[in-house]
């Protein structure tokens, strides 16, 4: 985990950065990885799987993860799998994928975001259940 030195910082961009109000201070302050907040195991396997699949194709994610677990010695592989299989029929070039659009033609803009806040907002309710199962 690298960490920024304030000193460093200040010295070079703080007078500018100050002025302007652009310093982010979550960037300067020492805290644990995204991933292993929401990947308990394997994170950084399983963070490079789902960026690289996140760059438009799920063959680039399974070639990073096999570049950092080449002998499938971790659980991303199958936690990666599994995830697919939930994933690829609704979002990844499935129904939503296909979809989204005609919905906004029809119904406009406002009512489908509407839908979408509200199915994120029930995988984070499925999501907080089972984690609050698992512990």
């Amino acid at each position: 985990m690298g960490l920024v030195d304030r000193q460093f910082l200040y010295s070079k961009l703080g007078n500018q950065l100050k002025k302007r109000g652009i310093v982010n201070f979550s960037a300067i302050l020492p805290r644990p990885p995204p991933g292993s907040l929401q990947l308990p195991d394997a994170w950084f396997e399983r963070a490079i799987a789902e960026m690289g699949q996140s760059m438009g194709v799920t063959a680039t994610g399974l070639l990073l993860l096999r570049a950092v677990d080449p002998e499938n010695e971790t659980a991303a592989p199958s936690a990666f799998g599994y995830k697919q299989l939930l994933h690829e029929p609704f979002m990844g070039g499935g129904l939503w994928t296909s979809m989204a659009i005609p919905l906004v033609v029809i119904h406009g803009g406002m009512p489908v975001f509407v839908l979408s806040a509200v199915v994120i907002a029930a995988w984070l309710l499925v999501l907080r259940l089972l984690r609050k199962r698992r512990a």
